[in-house]
């Protein structure tokens, strides 16, 4: 905005090049987004509860994970 009250431009070539930064500014936004969202679902895999070992002894007992 302070580009156009320093520069003669009419309003036609301003909002046009206002509208390519707001474009360009949406799509790394909603990529922003999409990644953090990746991250936190790798991060929640990662610290699952770790595995609960059998009350009793027996050489069949599993763990359950």
């Amino acid at each position: 905005m302070e580009d156009n009250a320093q520069k003669a431009m009419d309003q036609a070539e301003y909002e046009k090049k206002y509208t390519r930064h707001y474009n360009r500014y949406e799509k790394a936004r909603q990529r922003m987004a999409a990644i953090e969202e990746l991250r936190l679902e790798r991060n929640a895999k990662q610290t699952k509860t770790p595995c609960i070992p059998p009350l009793r002894s027996a050489a069949s007992a599993h763990y359950f994970c």
